[in-house]
Order: C-alpha cells, then sequence, then structure tokens
C-alpha cells in the first residue's frame, strides 16, 4: 500500500526541507501522511477552487508551491480563504504539501532549474546566483588502519564525500588511539581493565546537512569499534548545488528583442516588463523565480557578471537603480513559477506511475490584467 507519507519522502529526496529559508513553512501543511495515497494534484497555489477540483478528481493529496500555513493559523473560521481552505481539507481528508524555498534552492532539479530550461540556458556551468552557506559539516573518524579502506568505500557507496563533480573524497593521517575496556564492555580489539595502544587512521569527510544522519549511520554500522569515536564540526562555505537563483549562458547571443520574443512564449506569460533594454547582444543571464527584486537579489545578479535579470517581481526603484548596469525583466510572479508544477510531476510521475497525477485546472494567476 503506498501511501501519503511515501510520496512526502520521495519529495523531500528531491526537495530536503533543509533546504528551505529560514522564515519559510514548506513541508506537509495538513493531512495524515499514513492515508493510503489515492491520487495527486499539483498546483501553485493552495485555493479553495483547486481543493475542490482535488475532491472532484478523487485526489486526496494537494502538492503546491506556496505554502497555505506561510505564518500560521490562530484560528479555523469561515473568515479568510486560509481558514476555509484547511477546514475544506481537514473535512474531506485531503493533505497539503508545501515545496516553496526547499525548491527554490535546489540547483539541480528545483523552480529556477526550470525556468532557466524554458529561457533556454546551456545545462554545462550553471550555478546558484546566491548559494547557501554554513550546510555543511566535517566527519571525523578514527579507525584502525585494517578498516579504513572498508569505511571509505561505504562512504562512497552511500554518496558520502562528493564535491562538486568529484566522489570517493576523504582525508586521512595516522596517529594512536588510546582506551581502555571496562567490564561491561565488549571490545573488537584489547582485553578489560588492560590500557590498549592501536595504530588509527583519521578519515575525514564533507558532509552536507542532508546527509549527515545517512552518514553517521553509514560510519556507525561499519566501524568495528562497539562505541565509535567521530566528531561532528560546522563549516561555513557555499554549497555547490544549493541556492536561490541560478547564473548561466544562453548558446549563443541574442539581441534584447529576439530574446523579449523568446520570454513572451514562456508558458502562463501574459506580459513582460523590463528596464531600459541594452544596445548590445546579451548571453549571460541570471534568473529567480518569485520575488527576487531588492537590492540583495539584484546585487547578486551585478556580482554574477550577468547582462540580464529576469524574476518574477520587482520595485519601481529597482528598475531606476539598474540602469546602464543591468538589464531587469520581470515575468510576473505567478508566470514566473507555473513550472513547478512540470517540476513535480517529473519528480513522482515515474515512481508513482499507477497513480493519477493532475496539474491543477483551478490553479490560476490571482493577478488580472486588462
Amino acid at each position: 500500500m503506498v501511501t501519503i507519507g511515501d510520496v512526502v519522502r520521495t519529495i523531500e529526496e528531491c526537495y530536503p526541507l533543509s533546504y528551505q529559508e529560514s522564515y519559510d513553512n514548506s513541508g506537509l501543511q495538513v493531512g495524515d501522511v499514513t492515508q493510503p495515497l489515492r491520487g495527486i494534484m499539483l498546483a501553485v497555489e493552495t485555493t479553495e477552487a483547486v481543493l475542490e477540483e482535488c475532491l472532484q478528481r478523487g485526489c486526496n493529496l494537494l502538492v503546491s508551491h506556496h505554502p497555505i500555513l506561510f505564518r500560521g493559523l490562530k484560528r479555523i473560521t469561515p473568515a479568510t480563504y486560509q481558514e476555509r481552505c484547511v477546514a475544506f481539507a481537514l473535512r474531506n481528508n485531503i493533505a497539503i504539501y508545501a515545496c516553496h524555498t526547499s525548491a527554490d534552492n535546489e540547483v539541480s532539479q528545483g523552480v529556477n532549474h526550470c525556468l532557466a530550461n524554458l529561457v533556454g540556458l546551456k545545462r554545462e556551468g550553471r550555478r546558484p546566483m546566491m548559494p547557501q552557506r554554513g550546510r555543511f559539516y566535517k566527519l571525523q573518524t578514527f579507525i584502525p588502519h585494517s578498516h579504513a579502506e572498508a569505511l571509505r568505500t561505504a562512504y562512497e557507496e552511500a554518496g558520502i564525500g562528493s564535491l562538486g563533480g568529484y566522489t570517493g573524497c576523504s582525508y586521512s593521517c595516522s596517529g594512536v588511539g588510546r582506551f581502555r575496556p571496562g567490564a561491561e564492555t565488549h571490545p573488537t580489539i584489547g582485553t578489560h581493565g588492560a590500557m590498549e595502544a592501536v595504530e588509527e587512521e583519521m578519515i575525514s569527510v564533507l558532509v552536507p546537512q542532508e546527509r549527515l544522519s545517512q552518514a553517521l549511520t553509514t560510519l556507525v554500522a561499519t566501524h568495528p569499534y562497539e562505541v565509535p569515536a567521530y566528531e561532528v564540526i560546522p563549516i561555513v562555505m557555499d554549497h555547490p548545488t544549493s541556492g536561490l537563483g541560478i547564473v548561466g549562458e544562453l548558446p549563443s547571443e541574442l539581441s534584447p528583442q529576439e530574446f523579449l520574443e523568446h520570454l513572451a512564449t514562456l508558458p502562463a506569460v501574459e506580459r513582460i516588463a523590463y528596464s531600459n533594454p541594452p544596445t548590445q547582444p546579451i548571453r549571460r543571464v541570471a534568473l529567480c523565480g518569485g520575488s527576487g527584486g531588492g537590492h540583495e537579489f539584484i546585487g547578486e545578479a551585478l556580482r554574477s557578471g550577468a547582462e540580464v535579470y529576469i524574476t518574477g517581481e520587482a520595485k519601481y526603484n529597482d528598475y531606476l537603480d539598474v540602469q546602464d548596469r543591468l538589464w531587469l525583466i520581470t515575468l510576473g510572479h505567478f508566470e514566473s513559477e507555473h513550472c513547478t508544477r512540470t517540476m513535480l510531476y517529473d519528480a513522482l510521475s515515474d515512481k508513482y506511475r499507477n497513480f493519477v497525477i493532475h496539474m491543477s485546472d483551478a490553479d490560476t494567476n490571482p493577478i488580472h490584467y486588462f
């Protein structure tokens, strides 16, 4: 039996909750993960119309991009659409899961990856515009020489010790470990009450936050000692595969007019706003779906060397501030994240092919244009 919890685990393997921003509330919003799965609905927003569609089409799991419970609720009444949505979902046993900044920050298969594909950026050479920091740990352990290679192999097979395009990365140095087994212990090496000195290797690997639990499980399962000694040390460094936005290049230069004409063909795009266009062709592009305006985002786009920066929405002054330095283009918030539905479908369709997965017809832009 496939449960809602199974789908949640699949989503979080693709978009770890450790990737979400501190202000966010990605994850399960409403529902019981032990419920058997009947069908999945995909949407950008959780609205009453989308939930009604879930009920009509037999879907008991709604996976949305934006969380319906962003700041939490103090009551559940008919007063607001958020409260009505939660009440409707609970009444009809519909679970709601939000895949927000956990997917925004996933560079290889997240929101901005999908937007970069639509914009036409080359896959090679893409990098996060604003890499996440402080999401790594150095895991050090001390192990007899006779078992050191087995641990390195186990780490690599578990995907631990990968950095950029390199796998099996570790550092070792030799030393002497000393210990005295107590009366109630079951030592692999040594005897009760006697001081033991063992030639050991210190093996260090770099582990992203979302893989730390797996790395510790691998270490304990492979280490010969009854009580392995290890250290977990936080490391402040840029994460190579997580962060907001993407910087990349077009396969060839395009004139500003050609680029705008291409963007106008993207799904859900109804209108495009932009600052004073450059006079030269463009090739290097920075982008960030959603609310990517403001000094922090635009500053990172400038530092990336991009000639154009695409986002969902920006403030009036943002268009003024970039004059002659960067071409700012906004597609609309909903429009720039519309591709999350396709992103989620691609992440789930192979594994859950025996279940219906719908992209919501009722999921529409809350902003209307005249």
